[in-house]
């Protein structure tokens, strides 16, 4: 695990959900393995850790919005394992307990969460917003999101995926998948429905595919969506 600082607000343990504590044994540790990388006989390596397809990066941002962006980012730490993704997960406060207006994100190492990055600059992201009577289930979407992601667990269109960021508004929460450019509109759509399913979303809440460059350049407060599924 990365030794990277973070606030008290990130950092402090938070009670474990029912069935979590299991995770801390070997075994549910492997068990935990197979459900992350999709494979009932999960290899290890020289330390008897089970490693991810990519290392992530884990970052927060605080709620201050007296500081400037970058000063509000704080990057908690990097896991490339199953098991320092558990351990991070684990210690770290649940959404729905941040403060209004911070974020937790996880991108692929060396892709900054960010418009900018290079990595994303072509790219966009499925977005699925829900008022505050939904805020029950952020900390399950959150969980089975990253699930998807570190454990390449979308398929068709997975590939493109860089990072999902979770943000906790006063109004709406936002879930986000961020992905690379998907040249195929068909493969947009396809890891859309694929999102949705992995939340069990209804059918009547509808999901929606944001290209970065369209938010840069909008007049107005409103956005067009690229999909909607």
């Amino acid at each position: 695990m990365s030794d990277t600082a973070t606030s008290n607000e990130v950092v402090e343990e938070v009670p474990k959900q029912e069935g979590e504590e299991e995770i801390e044994n070997g075994e549910a540790a492997q068990e935990s393995s197979a459900q992350v990388n999709g494979d009932g006989d999960a290899a290890t390596n020289e330390q008897n850790l089970h490693p991810l397809e990519s290392a992530w990066d884990f970052w927060y941002l605080s709620s201050d919005k007296s500081k400037e962006w970058e000063e509000r980012m704080t990057k908690v730490m990097t896991f490339q394992t199953v098991e320092d993704f558990w351990a991070c997960y684990h210690h770290v406060t649940l959404p729905s307990k941040l403060s209004v207006g911070s974020d937790y994100m996880i991108f692929k190492a060396g892709i900054a969460p960010k418009w900018e990055d290079s990595k994303n600059e072509d790219g966009g992201k499925w977005v699925l917003e829900t008022d505050k009577k939904f805020r029950c289930n952020v900390d399950g979407s959150w969980l089975e999101t990253l699930l998807g992601c570190i454990g390449e667990g979308f398929e068709e269109g997975g590939e493109y995926i860089n990072g999902a960021v979770v943000q906790i508004r006063k109004r709406v929460d936002r879930l986000q998948l961020w992905t690379a450019e998907i040249p195929e509109p068909t493969v947009a759509v396809s890891l859309g429905r694929q999102f949705k399913r992995k939340l069990n979303i209804p059918d009547g809440l509808k999901v929606k595919y944001n290209v970065h460059k369209d938010a840069i350049t909008r007049k107005g407060s409103t956005l067009a969506a690229r999909h909607t599924v």
